[in-house]
Protein backbone atom coordinates (compact mmCIF):
# COMPACT_ATOMS: atom_id res chain seq x y z
CA UNK A 1 0.00 0.00 0.00
CA UNK A 2 1.05 3.37 -0.96
CA UNK A 3 0.93 6.63 0.89
CA UNK A 4 1.86 9.96 -0.44
CA UNK A 5 1.87 13.71 1.53
CA UNK A 6 2.85 16.83 0.53
CA UNK A 7 4.78 19.17 2.71
CA UNK A 8 6.66 22.61 1.60
CA UNK A 9 6.75 23.20 -1.86
CA UNK A 10 9.77 20.69 -3.26
CA UNK A 11 9.25 18.73 -0.47
CA UNK A 12 7.35 15.75 -0.80
CA UNK A 13 7.65 12.18 1.05
CA UNK A 14 6.21 8.52 -0.22
CA UNK A 15 5.58 5.50 2.71
CA UNK A 16 5.10 2.40 1.60
CA UNK A 17 2.92 0.37 3.81
CA UNK A 18 4.15 -3.07 4.73
CA UNK A 19 2.74 -5.17 7.78
CA UNK A 20 -0.38 -3.73 9.37
CA UNK A 21 -1.62 -5.68 12.05
CA UNK A 22 -4.78 -4.53 14.18
CA UNK A 23 -5.33 -6.21 17.37
CA UNK A 24 -9.16 -7.07 18.80
CA UNK A 25 -9.08 -8.58 22.21
CA UNK A 26 -10.97 -10.98 23.26
CA UNK A 27 -12.32 -10.35 27.11
CA UNK A 28 -12.61 -12.17 30.04
CA UNK A 29 -14.51 -10.68 32.74
CA UNK A 30 -13.66 -11.96 35.96
CA UNK A 31 -14.82 -11.17 39.56
CA UNK A 32 -12.18 -9.87 41.89
CA UNK A 33 -10.71 -11.66 43.88
CA UNK A 34 -10.97 -14.91 41.53
CA UNK A 35 -8.38 -16.25 39.20
CA UNK A 36 -8.35 -15.20 35.46
CA UNK A 37 -7.62 -17.28 32.57
CA UNK A 38 -5.98 -15.21 29.85
CA UNK A 39 -5.77 -17.62 26.18
CA UNK A 40 -2.69 -17.50 24.30
CA UNK A 41 -2.01 -20.09 21.92
CA UNK A 42 0.72 -20.16 19.60
CA UNK A 43 1.88 -23.08 16.92
CA UNK A 44 5.30 -24.31 18.48
CA UNK A 45 6.40 -27.68 16.95
CA UNK A 46 9.74 -27.99 15.50
CA UNK A 47 9.98 -24.76 16.23
CA UNK A 48 12.18 -23.30 18.49
CA UNK A 49 11.01 -20.75 20.55
CA UNK A 50 13.69 -18.03 20.94
CA UNK A 51 11.34 -15.98 23.99
CA UNK A 52 7.91 -15.08 25.01
CA UNK A 53 6.33 -12.19 27.36
CA UNK A 54 3.04 -10.87 28.65
CA UNK A 55 2.74 -7.29 29.07
CA UNK A 56 -0.07 -4.70 30.16
CA UNK A 57 0.62 -0.86 29.69
CA UNK A 58 4.29 -1.96 28.08
CA UNK A 59 5.24 -3.48 31.03
CA UNK A 60 5.99 -7.25 31.87
CA UNK A 61 4.14 -9.42 33.54
CA UNK A 62 6.03 -12.38 32.80
CA UNK A 63 8.59 -12.98 31.21
CA UNK A 64 9.89 -16.39 29.58
CA UNK A 65 13.60 -17.10 28.08
CA UNK A 66 13.87 -20.63 28.20
CA UNK A 67 14.28 -22.18 30.64
CA UNK A 68 14.22 -18.68 33.08
CA UNK A 69 11.08 -17.42 33.70
CA UNK A 70 10.81 -13.26 34.77
CA UNK A 71 7.93 -11.27 36.67
CA UNK A 72 7.25 -8.26 36.52
CA UNK A 73 6.43 -5.85 39.77
CA UNK A 74 2.87 -6.97 41.80
CA UNK A 75 2.86 -10.51 39.47
CA UNK A 76 5.42 -12.55 41.02
CA UNK A 77 3.75 -14.78 43.26
CA UNK A 78 0.24 -14.43 41.31
CA UNK A 79 0.48 -15.12 37.50
CA UNK A 80 1.95 -18.61 36.15
CA UNK A 81 1.55 -20.15 32.73
CA UNK A 82 1.45 -24.14 32.38
CA UNK A 83 4.71 -25.75 33.07
CA UNK A 84 4.31 -28.10 29.72
CA UNK A 85 3.24 -24.80 27.64
CA UNK A 86 5.92 -25.89 24.81
CA UNK A 87 4.36 -29.74 24.01
CA UNK A 88 0.44 -27.86 24.57
CA UNK A 89 1.61 -24.65 22.64
CA UNK A 90 0.07 -22.99 25.03
CA UNK A 91 0.84 -19.80 26.72
CA UNK A 92 -2.11 -18.94 28.12
CA UNK A 93 -1.67 -16.45 31.34
CA UNK A 94 -2.83 -17.33 35.19
CA UNK A 95 -3.31 -14.18 37.08
CA UNK A 96 -4.62 -15.47 40.85
CA UNK A 97 -6.88 -13.40 43.44
CA UNK A 98 -7.69 -10.81 40.63
CA UNK A 99 -7.56 -7.08 41.70
CA UNK A 100 -9.15 -4.12 40.14
CA UNK A 101 -5.77 -2.68 39.39
CA UNK A 102 -5.46 -5.63 36.67
CA UNK A 103 -7.96 -4.52 34.36
CA UNK A 104 -6.92 -3.50 31.16
CA UNK A 105 -5.02 -4.84 28.04
CA UNK A 106 -2.60 -7.45 28.12
CA UNK A 107 -0.61 -8.53 25.23
CA UNK A 108 0.84 -12.03 24.59
CA UNK A 109 4.41 -12.23 22.51
CA UNK A 110 5.89 -15.05 21.35
CA UNK A 111 9.31 -14.60 19.36
CA UNK A 112 9.84 -18.01 17.48
CA UNK A 113 10.22 -18.59 13.37
CA UNK A 114 7.32 -15.92 12.89
CA UNK A 115 6.17 -13.90 15.44
CA UNK A 116 2.86 -14.19 16.78
CA UNK A 117 0.95 -11.30 19.14
CA UNK A 118 -2.24 -11.79 20.95
CA UNK A 119 -4.53 -9.55 22.98
CA UNK A 120 -6.89 -10.26 25.99
CA UNK A 121 -8.85 -7.40 27.74
CA UNK A 122 -9.11 -8.79 31.46
CA UNK A 123 -12.19 -6.62 33.02
CA UNK A 124 -12.64 -7.43 36.64
CA UNK A 125 -15.81 -6.58 38.40
CA UNK A 126 -16.09 -5.02 41.60
CA UNK A 127 -17.80 -7.38 44.45
CA UNK A 128 -19.73 -5.99 47.33
CA UNK A 129 -18.87 -7.85 50.69
CA UNK A 130 -21.21 -10.22 52.07
CA UNK A 131 -21.29 -8.64 55.16
CA UNK A 132 -23.14 -5.53 53.53
CA UNK A 133 -25.26 -7.61 51.94
CA UNK A 134 -26.60 -10.52 53.79
CA UNK A 135 -26.71 -8.62 57.38
CA UNK A 136 -28.60 -5.58 56.24
CA UNK A 137 -32.47 -6.07 57.18
CA UNK A 138 -35.15 -3.19 56.05
CA UNK A 139 -36.27 -1.93 60.03
CA UNK A 140 -39.54 0.12 60.40
CA UNK A 141 -38.23 3.23 62.48
CA UNK A 142 -41.71 4.93 64.66
CA UNK A 143 -41.13 8.21 66.18
CA UNK A 144 -43.51 9.53 68.48
CA UNK A 145 -43.39 13.47 69.43
CA UNK A 146 -45.20 14.25 72.46
CA UNK A 147 -45.94 18.22 72.98
CA UNK A 148 -47.17 19.22 76.19
CA UNK A 149 -48.39 23.19 76.45
CA UNK A 150 -49.37 24.71 79.63
CA UNK A 151 -51.42 27.99 79.41
CA UNK A 152 -50.77 30.67 82.38
CA UNK A 153 -53.79 32.74 82.11
CA UNK A 154 -54.19 35.95 84.27
CA UNK A 155 -57.77 37.98 84.74
CA UNK A 156 -57.33 41.08 86.03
Amino acid sequence: MLFRCHTLPRFSCVFWLTDLQVFLPSEVVVDEGEDAALPCRSITAGQRVKSAQWRRDGEVVLELNPPQVTYGNDFESRVSISSDWYQRADLSLTIKRVHLRDQGVYFCDVDKTERHRSAVRLRVRETVPKSLTSTLKPTLMVSTLTLNVCFIYFHT
